[in-house]
């Protein structure tokens, strides 16, 4: 039946990881469920349907409140330091939309 890839972002001080959950997708072996597709629960989150583990949304506010970075300039850190691309970090459930140019 296929698999199901789930990826998140962790954040470990100056390490950033993709995490990938792998579920198999399997078809129901019982007559009651009759062609019923199961697959396994996915990982819980801080948030619904985000991209970011907990740690990463940690790290992201207390650069925020407690440091005083701005969202703004914590994703030009990140673009700069690990590679990525606004885009994915725009997608990400806890980083705000930017506006004109900030976030």
């Amino acid at each position: 039946m296929g698999i199901e890839i789930t990826e998140t972002l962790h954040y470990i001080p100056m390490v950033l990881e993709v995490l990938r959950f792998i579920r198999q997708r399997m078809k129901a072996a019982c007559a009651c469920a009759g062609t019923k597709i199961i697959i396994a629960e996915p990982p819980i989150r801080t948030i619904d349907k985000g991209s970011v583990t907990t740690e990463f949304i940690v790290a992201m506010l207390v650069n925020k409140y407690c440091d005083h970075l701005p969202m703004h300039r914590q994703v030009g850190r990140l673009v700069k330091l690990f590679g990525l691309c606004r885009e994915c970090l725009d997608d990400a459930t806890i980083l705000p939309k930017s506006r004109s140019g900030q976030g």
